[in-house]
């Protein structure tokens, strides 16, 4: 009998002890998955970027549109107009991103194990610099969805994260002035309700890394529909994308297979080192890997390439820590190789120095 209350007594207390140490509060706070990135689409605080393409292939000068009034299996149902005449001058480019996220739930037992949930969302657009400042577009991202921290160094995260990409209203005008066309639209992306599977790792002193798996959920709203793969549903009031209500287009794309899903892999890099208790030099690098790059952005199955498409960036930084208001300032120099930063111009690649001043 002594031995059971022993038992007892000693199971009180480490569940007491245990219990003592729970906490459990409502928001805000910084969510725990939050990297620096150089990614357009993060959502790691405000950024203002100028950035200078080093090729003369420039980007806003021209859209791609979908033509109504040509059947899908005609090659030019799907086609890159120009609408305006830039010179070298364009070569310039404004990049303006404002982000903000907060856990709005926390729980668990500090230094073993943190639950919560976040929500963050991003606003992101481009803007001409030389000839007016026209707005070639604008972004919204949102991601929702639960964190596990654990032993303060690993956080894990799932959720639905969701991508869409509007051409400017500037662009939009001079299109419609130069063509006089009303049986077409622009190609819009949106990749509604993906699901995204995310880990990162910030247990040494200097450096973190962090990556991320991002995968369509089957009953999801999807363009342009030439990414689209087989397994996708639409369930929403928009159905024309699926492979049922669109077999038109069905026809001519055929079926990708069980191989092509559309993911898109990110990973991100940071180094980084404090001194002088207010300052910090840091060094990023980012890659994301784009599966639907293998379309070659076509409905023409024949001319699928291989390989997933890809993007490098990288940079240097020096940052003013707590510069105002518990706000950190920093100062970027990069380089970008890949994708344009406007969801619209999926379709076209673009290499560029920047210079970047981040708040966050």
């Amino acid at each position: 009998m002594k031995k059971v209350f022993s038992i007892f007594i000693v199971l009180f207390v480490l569940t007491g002890s245990l219990f003592a140490e729970f906490t459990f509060s409502f928001g805000p706070h910084d969510p725990y998955y939050n990297p620096k990135t150089l990614d357009p689409y993060g959502f790691d605080g405000s950024k203002i970027r100028v950035f200078y393409m080093t090729g003369s292939n420039h980007e806003g000068n021209n859209m791609m549109i979908e033509n109504s009034s040509l059947p899908a299996s005609d090659p030019d149902h799907y086609q890159i107009i120009d609408y305006r005449d830039f010179n070298d001058d364009y070569n310039l480019m404004l990049n303006m991103r404002l982000s903000a996220g907060a856990s709005v739930l926390r729980f668990g037992w500090p230094g073993y194990v943190m639950a919560d949930l976040a929500l963050q969302g991003l606003l992101n657009s481009v803007f001409v610099l030389a000839g007016g400042t026209d707005t070639l577009g604008f972004d919204g991202s949102l991601f929702f969805g639960g964190e596990l921290r654990l032993f303060d160094m690993v956080t894990l995260r799932a959720g639905l994260r969701h991508y869409s990409g509007h051409v400017g209203d500037e662009i939009l005008n001079d299109a419609m002035r130069t063509l006089g066309r009303t049986d077409w639209g622009p190609v819009d992306y949106v990749r509604d309700n993906m699901i995204e599977l995310s880990v990162g790792y910030d247990g040494i002193k200097y450096f973190d890394a962090w990556f991320s798996f991002i995968m369509p959920n089957p009953g999801m709203w999807w363009s342009p529909y030439f990414h689209q793969p087989d397994w996708i549903h639409t369930t929403t009031d928009n159905p024309q994308y699926t492979s049922e209500r669109n077999p038109e287009q069905w026809d001519v794309r055929g079926p990708y297979g069980n191989g092509y899903g559309g993911y898109i892999l990110q990973l991100d890099l940071n180094g980084r080192y404090p001194f002088l208790g207010r300052y910090e030099v840091y060094g990023s690098v980012n890659l994301k890997f784009h599966q639907d790059g293998m379309t070659n952005h076509t409905l023409t199955a024949d001319d699928d390439r291989e390989t997933w498409e890809t993007e490098f960036s990288a940079a240097l930084g020096f940052t003013f820590m707590n510069a105002v208001d518990n706000l950190d300032l920093s100062f970027e120099l990069s380089y970008h190789n890949g994708r344009f930063p406007l969801l619209n111009f999926f379709w076209k690649r673009v290499e560029y120095v920047s210079f970047a001043i981040a708040i966050k």
